[in-house]
């Protein structure tokens, strides 16, 4: 007997319990069920595996989660001071807008935390500072009206195209494909 075979009949009757005969190995009945069912399993991990890269209903089916929207930053009279549509595969307006943030070197946040989440205070564009005085601030609004309201006064135009103002924060604010989210300096009256 070789060095090659006797070491696999080491192998196989130290580490597996199956017991050795002249001319090769032989399986127990037992050790015969349980590599079948090593088997099986592996072969329905392969298999369901298979399943969710392709199929919708099991997760994540790969980048089909991408949604192409436009953020628009606008003046307290509505005009457009930056407007960007790019494609994004964040869930919220606050991972959204930390994107953009982190994106253009030329636009910063100040976000501060309160009893009732967190908000945006002013933003800075170009170097020039927007919102945080006595009387403007910062308001977030969109045209999905399903998390738009106009309990929290008019509407603010941009372009021509009205805008209602956020029910939400931005945290709580899911992003959906084709949709535009205006973040505007508001005025308040004194």
């Amino acid at each position: 007997m070789s060095w090659d075979t006797h070491g696999a009949n080491f192998f196989a009757y130290a580490f597996l319990a199956i017991p050795i005969v002249e001319g090769g190995i032989v399986m127990k009945k037992s050790t015969k069920t349980v590599l079948s069912l090593i088997i099986m399993l592996v072969l329905s991990s392969l298999a369901i595996i298979g399943v969710n890269s392709v199929n919708p209903f099991f997760g994540d089916g790969g980048d089909d989660l991408s949604k192409s929207i436009t953020v628009i930053f606008a003046d307290e009279n509505g005009g457009i001071l930056f407007s960007e549509e790019f494609e994004t595969s964040s869930e919220f307006l606050e991972e959204v807008l930390t994107e953009l943030d982190e994106k253009r070197v030329d636009l910063s946040f100040e976000v501060v935390d309160s009893d009732f989440g967190s908000y945006y205070e002013t933003f800075t564009l170009n170097g020039i500072r927007y919102g945080g005085a006595i009387n403007d601030f910062v308001g977030l609004f969109s045209d999905d009206t399903e998390y738009s309201t106009d309990s929290f006064g008019a509407p603010v135009i941009v372009d021509g195209n009205s805008y209602q103002s956020l029910s939400m924060g931005a945290s709580s604010i899911p992003v959906k494909d084709g949709y535009t989210y205006v973040i505007a300096i508001l005025v308040r009256l004194l």
